[in-house]
């Protein structure tokens, strides 16, 4: 059977910062607390505090504001020992409560009068027996002005913030577009989250207190919001399957002779000859363990002064470096030395010289005079360092016996491969060393997708705390590569492994913002929609509960809307797994108890079977008071569960953790079949827990 449903919706959106506001506004506990009692009420008039008007239900339900102010989704919640009302409308209630004295009332109700065994049941004067206005404790109202003080300290911190964006955009090193800094300025502000601290929560003796929104218009309390206590577990993962494929194939290593060139560039400064220890021991690093085979050797010095005293320097120069090589080879390798002036480059460095370019026409020997005058010395005199240098070349070969290591190196040189030889290195590292394996990084060209996308999924499938490093060079190059488009598919699995393991990796800050602007592009392309959007639901399944509710609001419903969609109307096999539905309404119960509604609705329609645990999550989503819409279909509904239901399953929705506003007793129907089923029993020790 379909279950008809009526949601009120509240928000369970909390603002993640806080708004700094005067002492004034936060009172000492209990200090502004009004409890209410019989003794407020004289003969025939009703005295509240606050100089509040009289609550009348009839004024009330027509209303127009009333219904406006709801649909702001107004709440109020405990944090941190304060109680904190909040909306995530901002704007629209400071349109709402126009006058000077509209606002809200924060009311809190405790299960007491309500209690099975408490008397005071039906003579208790409160709302709920048409005898007074208020049901329990009552805050400071909150009017006009505290909201408008609020939006204005918002608008002026947005103010800070957007002139902070304008100027890093405009000092952006890699530069800017101007269609985007003309984006960036015409932004309006928009303040979507109110957040103010009300009062100290005083301490009521009992866990079993409910919050009550009572919106106040020209001082006279009208409409009263009972706010229903549902919840879910907090960051539900919801996993979205991609499909895989394996990288097949035979392997046998072969390690023959391999060859290797090493070129290593020493300067010098003015007059010296020595080869320099960083150069020196970077050749050290490099070569051994190979067998140098042979050696080309040129050194050069600056082409001012004479002529006899440069070539004693430049063959000083060729000659130490042949003197340190020795130290690495034990046989005589081929060797080629030269040494001369370093006319090459003076002439390149000419050419990028304007003022100098007559010189061109000059003999060597006339440059080497103009060089003597101070004016062209000083002004060449850096240009010169750059000539004194020797160029050293090694080849190098090496009779590889650790296959490791010649599998490593060969595959930093992946151009000199066939793709059977990749292939054969590949499945060895994959197979024999998987750290190593995920460690290497393929080159940017078509020849090498399949390599990284088999390494992209074993990563996934094998995840290994080791190798985040490595794997953060991994990420990416492959985004280097793939972010052309030039192969989608790639792409796509980058994208899933940034989501799914970006935190590990450090990814996450850097690649989030673009990363729904590339997915789009993919979901125009017909051929890659579907696996386009199922990324784009991994995406947002996992940043949604990291992001900030305040600045981030309009993304989150952004992203909470296309999950729906998507499974609703794209992928609703979702709901033949009674698991992963659970899950997605787990996940929506956090932030649109509305679209949850939707899906366990669904689920019933589809799989016409009975669930315990979605029936009561249904109920729960679900609650209204029958006196607030002057409806009882709600009431039925709990009464009708009550046949399906066990005694503790039925019971246990009203009074814990994540239960059914206990003021739903209110009904005396129901409340008789609660006092019943549950008062004498089950619930006896638990209301003051």
């Amino acid at each position: 059977m379909k279950l008809k449903t009526v949601v009120s919706h509240f928000s369970f959106f909390t603002l993640i910062f806080f708004l700094s506001f005067p002492t004034n506004l936060l009172g000492q506990e209990n200090k502004e607390f009004i409890f209410f009692n019989n003794a407020d009420f004289t003969s025939g008039k009703e005295k509240l505090p606050h100089k509040l008007k009289s609550y009348d239900k009839h004024k009330s339900y027509k209303c127009k504001k009333c219904k406006e102010a709801v649909s702001a989704n107004i709440s109020a919640e405990e944090k941190d020992g304060k109680i904190i009302l909040s909306s995530n409308q901002g704007m629209k209630m400071k349109k709402v409560f126009r006058c000077r004295r509209d606002g809200v009332v924060i009311e809190y109700v405790t299960y007491d009068p309500y209690h099975c065994s408490n008397p005071s049941y039906s003579t208790y004067k409160s709302r709920y027996n048409e005898t007074g206005s208020l049901n329990g404790a009552i805050t400071r109202p909150v009017y006009r002005k505290d909201i408008i003080r609020v939006v204005k300290a918002e608008k002026k911190q947005w103010k800070i913030k957007k002139k902070g964006r304008i100027d890093r955009m405009i000092n952006d090193p890699y530069g800017y577009e101007e269609d985007d800094l003309k984006k960036l300025k015409k932004e309006k502000f928009n303040f979507n989250f109110y957040k103010l601290a009300l009062e100290y929560m005083p301490n009521f003796g009992t866990n079993q207190v409910k919050p009550n929104i009572l919106i106040v218009h020209k001082k006279r309390i009208h409409y009263p919001c009972y706010k229903p206590e549902t919840c879910g577990d907090d960051q539900v993962e919801v996993h979205v399957d991609f499909i895989k494929k394996d990288l097949k194939g035979e392997y046998e290593i072969v390690t023959p002779k391999d060859y290797r060139e090493f070129t290593f560039l020493n300067y010098y400064r003015r007059g010296k000859t020595q080869i320099d220890s960083a150069v020196f021991n970077g050749i050290r690093d490099s070569v051994q363990n190979w067998n140098i085979d042979k050696i080309d050797i040129n050194s050069f010095s600056s082409i001012e002064g004479f002529d006899t005293i440069n070539e004693r320097y430049h063959n000083e120069r060729a000659q130490n470096v042949r003197t340190a090589l020795k130290e690495f080879y034990k046989t005589e390798p081929e060797l080629k030395v030269k040494s001369r002036e370093n006319w090459k480059v003076f002439r390149s460095q000419l050419k990028q010289d304007s003022e100098y370019k007559s010189w061109f026409k000059l003999s060597k020997e006339q440059i080497k005079d103009k060089l003597t005058e101070e004016q062209h010395l000083v002004y060449w005199n850096d240009k010169l360092d750059e000539q004194r240098y020797s160029k050293i070349k090694i080849t190098a070969s090496f009779e590889e016996k650790d296959t490791l290591a010649f599998v490593l190196r060969k595959l930093n040189e992946p151009n000199e491969l066939t793709k059977e030889q990749l292939l054969n290195f590949h499945n060895y590292l994959k197979q024999n060393h998987p750290v190593k394996f995920l460690a290497v990084v393929y080159p940017h060209e078509d020849r090498y997708e399949d390599f990284l996308y088999d390494q992209l999924d074993y990563r996934i499938r094998n995840l290994n705390p080791g190798v985040y490093r490595e794997l953060y060079y991994l990420a990416n190059g492959m985004y280097e590569y793939s972010k052309t488009f030039n192969n989608d598919i790639l792409f796509l699995n980058w994208e899933t492994f940034v989501i799914n393991h970006g935190d590990r990796v450090g990814l996450r800050k850097s690649f989030r913002k673009p990363v729904i602007e590339r997915i789009d592009k993919l979901i125009k392309a017909s051929a890659y929609k579907k696996d386009a959007m199922k990324l784009k639901v991994a995406y947002y399944l996992s940043y949604i509960p990291n992001m900030n509710a305040g600045t981030q609001y309009q993304e989150m419903m952004d992203g909470l809307n296309f999950i729906s969609d998507y499974y609703y109307y794209y992928n609703d096999s979702i709901f033949y797994n009674r698991e992963r539905v659970t899950d997605i309404i787990d996940f929506f119960v956090q932030y649109r108890t509305d679209i949850a509604v939707m899906f366990l609705e669904k689920y019933f329609d589809e799989m016409d079977q009975f669930d315990p645990y979605l029936l009561t999550q249904y109920l729960k989503l679900t609650f209204n008071h029958p006196k607030h819409f002057n409806d009882r279909t709600y009431v039925k509904t709990l009464l009708d569960a009550k046949q399906k239901l066990t005694a503790v399953e039925w019971c246990d929705m009203f009074i814990g953790k994540c239960n059914i506003n206990f003021q739903i007793f209110d009904d005396e129907e129901l409340r008789q079949l609660y006092c019943e089923t549950c008062g004498p029993s089950h619930h006896v020790g638990q209301f003051n827990k």
